[in-house]
């Protein structure tokens, strides 16, 4: 008898078959996976840190839940102008109530001999030169909402107001006011030597980058809350991972 002769079989592709299935699929059966860009991440980057104003690189990555490598390739220059650097030390530290309450005890202590009461100029001092471990004066007033309320918890005097001079020709809200139109100039970098040379060209009463530290602590605390304060207290943008 003659064998029978089986004919190739094909599978629903239409690719012959020799024991097994055939594993290309045809392309219009192939799921394409699009991978995020990275310019589109910078955008999710930069609207995260407008509804999130004065947060560092950190809080963004942690709350979109970025890997490192995600969050390099998505940072640019306006991510940067909009960012805190985050440095592990003052910047990052937390302080209570109780601390900061001992802090501007423990300045007036250091004040007190030749003061009639401890300023936020004084106390900044304190702070920058080491003798003091506390927060900046510009986080101290974020805090408590103004200096008397500061002192007036800890119980310290603040003393008189100083006769107005070059060094306090502003108040603090002015002196965040001018960084705060530097930072919203898309042109800047948003860096401590950025602003020197910003000021001279677009601001030339503006203070000097050491008044500005001398006066509200770290460039990171004076861009932390310029960021705030220019943002009115935006709302909290909700966190929406990219795929």
């Amino acid at each position: 008898m003659d064998a029978l002769l089986e004919a190739p079989r094909t599978s629903r592709y239409g690719a012959q078959m020799s024991g097994e299935m055939d594993s290309q699929p045809p392309a219009e059966d192939v799921v394409v996976l699009v991978k995020t860009s990275d310019q589109e991440r910078s955008h999710a980057l930069v609207r995260w840190l407008k509804g999130n104003p004065g947060s560092s690189l950190i809080d963004a990555q942690s709350a979109l839940g970025w890997s490192d490598k995600e969050l390099a390739a998505a940072v640019t220059p306006e991510v940067k102008r909009l960012s805190i650097r985050e440095r592990i030390g003052e910047y990052s530290q937390r302080f209570s109530d109780e601390q900061v309450i001992a802090a501007l005890r423990a300045a007036w202590e250091l004040a007190m001999p030749t003061a009639t009461g401890l300023s936020s100029n004084r106390y900044q001092e304190l702070v920058h030169d080491g003798a003091v471990s506390g927060p900046s004066a510009v986080r101290i007033l974020q805090r408590f909402g103004t200096w008397a309320a500061a002192a007036q918890a800890a119980g310290v005097p603040t003393g008189t107001r100083p006769h107005r001079t070059y060094e306090s020709a502003w108040s603090d809200e002015e002196l965040l006011d001018h960084v705060g139109a530097y930072l919203s100039d898309p042109q800047t970098t948003g860096s401590y030597v950025g602003w020197e040379a910003w000021r001279k060209t677009n601001a030339p009463g503006a203070p000097s980058g050491p008044t500005l530290r001398n006066r509200l602590g770290s460039w990171s605390d004076i861009k932390r809350h310029a960021l705030e304060c220019s943002s009115g207290n935006a709302a909290v943008v909700p966190t929406q991972p990219l795929p």
